[in-house]
């Protein structure tokens, strides 16, 4: 009857099996001669090893120059050639606009294949657990433990799962289960129990332990140095030590490599921001300068507006840098009262409850001291009003703060 094999290290075996696989120019290392011998005894043919580099040959010297160094041929003489300029580096828009930053490439030699969880039974939260049940399971517990020492792991594990039966609430059952998982290499499962350890008991020093471990396996290396740190801040353990430094370089790749992803986003978000203000104030400018030339093409009455002949009057800048007087301005109705009323000043009478066409008014009457001072509107004499409305008033009843 042939002698069992330890599970783990049958692992360790397989492991070893895929590295050399993949370089199988390491069996000429001088330490694996005793494998490379064993193998050829097995009748195995061995690859050739690896060509050594040959030492790079220095360049020869170049002849000198029988012309000055920097001198043109076709050049006259004297004149030298202006070295080229390098262009400037500089990041594009569109390279703030679209490009993601590319996957980061890390070495997953080491990886076991992700494991399926079917049917892994778990304890029920809500059970009572009795004096009777903690005192099983922990002997459950030690016979769990005596079979993982003679290599019967899967033995173990059922063990581990009665007594998690009987008593669902122990942290310490679930991490035990899980490490027994992760020499399976089934870390799912593992990630599972440890999960489940830590959320009975935050401090679980073996639950980070074991899950930390488990995401390594599986190459989530941020999750496993997050884990196994944190194992270490709770409890320190030579284990978990040595396989954070393992996975530590990756780890910090990977926090660079997010660090550089979170710097390149805030920059593109900065870059389209200014790109949308500065859309912003062209469109504005655009709209602005449009509102200047369809004010300045109504008709003013032949005195022109504020009693300069053909020119505009003081103040009217005022009126193109009120925002709200423009929104206002590029209402329909309202542009077509002024017009009206610029040719017939009795035209006003009929927007009298119009309260866009009295706000615009009234906003004239501040920017322009009081519609008394654009006189000539259509042929009015400077400083009246029509409809009997005062200097500065509203018109046809309206008082100062709208129409009634």
């Amino acid at each position: 009857m042939a002698a069992k094999i330890d599970p783990t290290q049958v692992t360790l075996l397989r492991q070893f099996v895929q590295i050399v696989s993949a370089k199988p120019e390491m069996l000429h290392l001088p330490e694996l001669s005793f494998f490379k011998d064993w193998l050829k005894s097995l009748g195995a043919t061995m690859p050739e090893p690896e060509p050594e580099p040959k030492p790079e040959s220095k360049p020869e010297p170049k002849p000198e120059s029988t012309k000055e160094e920097g001198m043109d041929s076709s050049s006259p003489k004297g004149a030298t050639k202006e070295p080229e300029k390098p262009a400037p580096v500089s990041e594009s828009s569109s390279e703030l606009e679209e490009s993601p930053e590319s996957d980061l490439e890390l070495d997953s030699t080491d990886l076991v294949p992700e494991d399926v969880i079917e049917n892994q039974p778990m304890g029920d939260p809500e059970k009572e657990v009795s004096e009777e049940d903690i005192d099983r399971a922990g002997e459950l517990r030690s016979e769990a433990m005596a079979k993982s020492s003679d290599g019967d792991i899967e033995g173990a594990v059922a063990t581990f799962t009665e007594a998690i039966q009987l008593n669902p609430s122990s942290a310490l059952l679930y991490a035990k289960r899980a490490s027994l998982y992760v020499k399976l290499s089934r870390p799912n499962a593992a990630i599972k129990d440890t999960t489940e350890a830590i959320k009975l008991n935050p401090d679980s020093a073996q639950g980070y332990k074991w899950r930390g471990r488990a995401h390594s396996l599986l190459g989530h290396w941020a999750d496993a140095a997050h884990d196994l740190q944190t194992a270490l801040k709770l409890d320190y353990d030579d284990d978990a030590n040595d396989w954070l430094k393992l996975i530590k370089s990756k780890s910090d790749r990977i926090r660079e490599h997010t660090q550089k992803q979170e710097r390149k986003s805030r920059e593109r978000e900065v870059y389209m921001k200014k790109k949308r203000v500065k859309r912003a104030r062209k469109q504005y400018e655009s709209d602005k300068k449009a509102d200047e030339e369809r004010f300045k093409s109504m008709p003013h009455g032949s005195g022109g507006m504020g009693g300069k002949p053909g020119g505009m009057p003081s103040g009217m800048q005022d009126i193109f840098n009120d925002p709200e007087l423009m929104e206002l301005m590029r209402d329909e109705e309202v542009m077509k009262a002024f017009q009206e009323s610029a040719s017939n000043p009795a035209n006003l009478a009929k927007y009298a409850n119009n309260p866009r066409v009295m706000k615009a008014m009234q906003k004239m009457q501040e920017k322009m001291g009081g519609l008394g001072g654009m006189g000539g509107m259509g042929g009015m004499e400077e400083g009246t009003m029509p409809m009997g409305a005062g200097p500065m008033g509203g018109f046809g009843g309206m008082d100062d703060d709208g129409p009634d």
